[in-house]
């Protein structure tokens, strides 16, 4: 008897330390018991072209192998303690398990937390979707929509929303070779709680999209992977993990040392006027 009151007792306080924070729309603190963090595909109609013998494939020319590091060299593992609680980092890499349907899927990010008798509860939830550019010789994806119920970074509702910092790398077969492209990261900023539709606006339909990726002719889509660094604005923005991702894209740094003193004075700074609806995602 002795012997299972201390399992039990052990197994209780594994659960108490296994438990982790996530924060809701109004900023209270939550605490989960599981996470789960996926990414499905779905059918586009969006056709991976054929090409003639004589064809080569420059296009594909600057691809680099898909052994690679998912994510970006500027990551929150780099962030002070300060300003960590104040950020979140998700990652996943699947394979596409129809890929002889030569076909550009959508891509659906989800990330899902258990919090008390609620299970699977959306935390997180980004659509992308294949566009066609440049003659159909390539194309975009676009974020579709997002949905958000928790979040990693700890806010505030007086604050005016979460900000992330997104990578998409999708992975073709060329020539019985995997050929992976590491595009830049799309910063997405202001976004509210809830469903939010993203794509509805007809004269700004691609505003968050990827630099272009070129379609390799007779390729495979294999797999995709994704990087998100979820920030909260008041302490750490989407726009600052851009800029020092493009200049020092070759070199991991400390960003701490780029962005916090900035930061941490506009927080300081009294607040004047009123602060625009948290829910609503706002422009870059």
């Amino acid at each position: 008897m002795k012997t299972i009151s201390t399992l039990i007792a052990i197994t209780m306080v594994f659960n108490l330390f296994s438990q982790t924070k996530v924060y809701d729309s109004i900023g209270k603190k939550r605490s989960y018991t599981k996470e789960d963090v996926d990414l499905e595909f779905s059918k586009s109609t969006i056709k991976i072209p054929k090409k003639s013998k004589e064809e080569a494939f420059a296009a594909i020319a600057a691809a680099v192998p898909t052994l690679i590091d998912l994510g970006f060299k500027i990551a929150t593992n780099v962030l002070e303690s300060r300003v960590k609680k104040f950020s979140g980092e998700y990652q996943v890499q699947k394979s596409y398990l129809e890929p002889e349907s030569r076909e550009i899927p959508n891509l659906i990010f989800t990330r899902k937390v258990t919090i008390g008798k609620h299970k699977d509860t959306v935390a997180l939830k980004l659509t992308f979707k294949p566009k066609l550019v440049a003659d159909s010789t390539g194309f975009v994806y676009y974020i579709d929509s997002t949905e958000l119920g928790y979040s990693k970074a700890r806010w505030k509702k007086r604050h005016n929303g979460l900000d992330y910092t997104i990578q998409i790398i999708p992975t073709f077969l060329v020539d019985k070779e995997m050929k992976s492209q590491e595009l830049a990261p799309i910063s997405l900023t202001g976004i509210g709680f809830g469903k939010h539709p993203l794509s509805e606006s007809k004269n700004d339909s691609l505003k968050y999209r990827t630099t272009f990726i070129p379609i390799p002719k007779d390729a495979l889509f294999l797999n995709a992977g994704i990087k998100i660094i979820e920030v909260n604005p008041a302490k750490i923005k989407a726009e600052k993990i851009l800029e020092i991702y493009n200049k020092y894209k070759d070199d991991a740094i400390t960003i701490i040392n780029k962005i916090l003193p900035k930061e941490e004075k506009e927080e300081k700074a009294p607040a004047t006027g009123k602060s625009s609806d948290p829910n609503q995602p706002q422009g870059n």
